[in-house]
Order: C-alpha cells, then structure tokens, then sequence
C-alpha cells in the first residue's frame, strides 16, 4: 500500500520537454539511485519512492511509503521546476502549487489552492494526511494478519 500524489498539468499549460527539464533537475539535486525498470527512486537521504511517468504528457504519480522532510524536498522541487499542480489523496484535497509559480490558477475552482514555499511546508501539510493514512493501512494489515 502507498499514500499517493499526483503531479499533474492542468489545461496543457506544461510541455513534456519543460516537465522532462524539470524532473531531471529535481532527480539531480535529490536522487542517487534509479531501479531498471526506473519506477523505485532511491533519494540521496535513502529514503526511497516510486514514480510512475507514462512519458507522453507533464506530470506522473508517486506512491510514498514514507514521508520525510527529504521526501517532501524531492517533491516540492518537482512542482516548483515544473509549474505543475500537486494532488495529494488526503481527506481535504487541495491543489498544491510553489509559491513563486507564474501559472494561471487551478481550473477547478471547488478544489482550494494551497501555495506552498519549500519541502518543509509541504512536510508539515501532507503529515496529517500521512497519518491518517499510517493509521488505516496499519489497521488493515493487522486486520489480515489477524485474518491468517
């Protein structure tokens, strides 16, 4: 099981070239390993995620399995070089920008922006739903444990 993301373009305002530019300069500064089939990221923290990028269109999914202030970083960096909107799978869902992007607003205006400046503000936002999350996926293992 994993908390998911969505990174995702709104209204095709990102080309897949930029959204390559971008992925690779996050991959850079926080990556130090990629699996062959180039899904489970390793980040230079150890810490480790998967990405999925269909490579046809700007954006991708990220499963996390754990959430860290270095995971956060990775992520927030994605949505700040690319101009990209963050969907995170929370009970409140927002549309998360960076702070400092130029992009016109969310097009769904029943989903309220959040503008976010550095990986320790998404941090702080995405814990509570992390937990949640945490909470679940641990009460439905030991419900299946129980179960064998």
């Amino acid at each position: 099981m994993s908390f998911d993301v969505y990174i995702q373009d709104m209204e095709a305002h990102v080309d897949l070239p930029h959204w390559q530019a971008a992925r690779a300069k996050a991959y850079e500064a926080h990556i130090a390993g990629i699996s062959q089939d180039k899904v489970a990221l390793t980040l230079k923290s150890g810490d480790e995620v998967e990405l999925f990028d269909q490579g046809q269109h700007a954006g991708c999914m990220v499963a996390l399995h754990s959430l860290t202030p270095d995971v956060c970083a990775f992520l927030f960096d994605l949505v700040d070089h690319s101009g990209l909107f963050m969907l995170p799978t929370i009970a409140e869902p927002r549309a998360v920008r960076a702070r400092n992007n130029p992009r016109p607003p969310f097009p769904d205006r029943s989903l309220q922006e959040l503008e976010i400046a550095d990986g320790a503000e998404l941090y702080a936002f995405l814990s509570g739903g992390y937990d949640a999350w945490s909470a679940y996926r641990d009460q439905q293992v030991g419900a299946q444990k129980q179960e064998n």
